[in-house]
């Protein structure tokens, strides 16, 4: 088979990882290969919430911080789920990226290569996060990993979103963001802070938890008005 003619997604999806990395061990090239959109197949398989195939390309020398024309990045790509159903898968992926990157940074510092990191921060061409498409998604381990990788909760989009408005629907995300968040009062363009949204969708414990960290509930939106 040849390796530049495969659809790896087709592959993957119907053959699973093992059958990718079979092709690979005899055409290890394609791990290094930059697709068009800028992406490569470390990008599909974290996309393809493909945990084992992912933990292969890394082990192999795949690069991290290639970053696609969209701006997106490998954190972006594994938090790319249906539904809160692939949390789990999702977050491994993520945990191997991170960690492993901690590992390239503690050889980098012996001598072994030059160390470009993973910014845990980057936003795509919309201003998104990978913690603000977490919280969207509801991935809440996810959003624990990322966190805990001191993704930063506050960083807004190109409509001033937060990752605390992402999340205005899901208790259990917001309590995990409420804690670090150092701006609970952050507006987005038409004025709206995660309390007001929480509040206008009726998510009362989202609501409650914000409150509880002293979220203010006299901000008003950009015309004056309230959430509740």
């Amino acid at each position: 088979m040849d390796a530049a003619s495969i659809s790896w997604a087709n592959l993957l999806k119907g053959q699973g990882a093992e059958a990718v990395i079979a092709i690979l061990q005899q055409a290890s090239e394609s791990i290094h290969r930059v697709n068009p959109d800028g992406t490569t197949l470390l990008h599909l398989s974290a996309m393809m919430g493909s945990a084992r195939l992912v933990r292969y390309l890394w082990d192999h020398g795949a690069r991290p911080t290639i970053v696609s024309l969209d701006s997106s990045t490998l954190l972006h790509s594994a938090v790319r789920a249906k539904d809160e159903s692939e949390d789990k898968e999702r977050a491994e992926i993520l945990e191997c990226f991170l960690r492993g990157e901690r590992d390239r940074e503690s050889e980098s510092a012996a001598g072994e290569e030059a160390f470009v990191p993973i910014d845990v921060d980057h936003r795509s061409d919309r201003g998104w996060t990978a913690l603000k498409q977490a919280a969207r998604k509801k991935l809440e381990r996810c959003v624990e990993v990322l966190l805990r990788f001191d993704a930063d909760p506050d960083l807004a989009d190109d409509e001033q979103y937060t990752a605390l408005h992402n999340a205005a629907d899901c208790s259990a995300i917001m309590k995990l963001l409420a804690v670090k968040s150092r701006n609970l009062n952050a507006a987005n363009e038409k004025g709206e802070t995660a309390l007001y949204v929480a509040c206008d969708r009726g998510t009362t414990a989202a609501s409650l938890i914000l409150l509880e960290h002293k979220a203010d509930p006299n901000v008003s939106d950009a015309e004056g008005g309230w959430g509740y």
